[in-house]
């Protein structure tokens, strides 16, 4: 399988204004997770409850992730799930040092856990904020809210969040 720059897809408006407000809403009534790993990465998280609406979006996302493989030529992944949701949260001084997804670790019942894609949706847009921009390869990606990133979970696809340094530019 061969991976270019061109393997990075992105979906504009994936999702509505609504629905990431509601995903949003989601995270703050959630139990929240700090990271903070000094040098490394500070967000915030949490896992949204099962529900019809993370559902929907886990089946449009499946959807999106199909038409990747196609057009990407990609015929080794037959079987995959679109995945666990986490929602993040950047506060300012918030970051991700530059990074790539992949976990070749084993399942104690046999096999290697491997995600093969990495997907992000921006729940709000890039021009709200002044720092804390999603960068890959050393591009940055100007995120409007609902805007869905599709790449390999691949160390040719090194990613990370800038350091939010305000919350609003207002």
């Amino acid at each position: 399988m061969k991976f270019d720059v061109n393997s990075i897809k992105i979906v504009r408006g994936f999702l509505t204004k609504e629905a990431c407000e509601r995903l949003i809403k989601e995270h703050q009534k959630g139990a929240n997770h700090k990271v903070n790993i000094e040098g490394e990465k500070s967000y915030r998280y949490s896992n949204p409850e099962e529900s019809d609406f993370l559902d929907g979006i886990e089946m449009l996302l499946k959807f999106e992730l199909e038409e990747y493989i196609k057009d990407n030529h990609i015929n080794d992944f037959p079987n995959f799930k679109a995945g666990d949701f986490k929602l993040m949260e950047y506060q300012e001084g918030d970051w991700f040092v530059t990074h790539y997804d992949g976990d070749f670790s084993k399942w104690p019942e046999g096999g290697y856990k491997y995600h093969p894609f990495t997907t992000d949706i921006a729940l709000n847009s890039w021009h709200e904020y002044k720092g804390g921009e999603f960068h890959i390869n050393g591009k940055v990606l100007k995120l409007n809210a609902g805007d869905l990133v599709i790449f390999p979970s691949s160390f040719s696809f090194p990613h990370g969040v800038k350091m939010l340094s305000s919350p609003s530019c207002n």
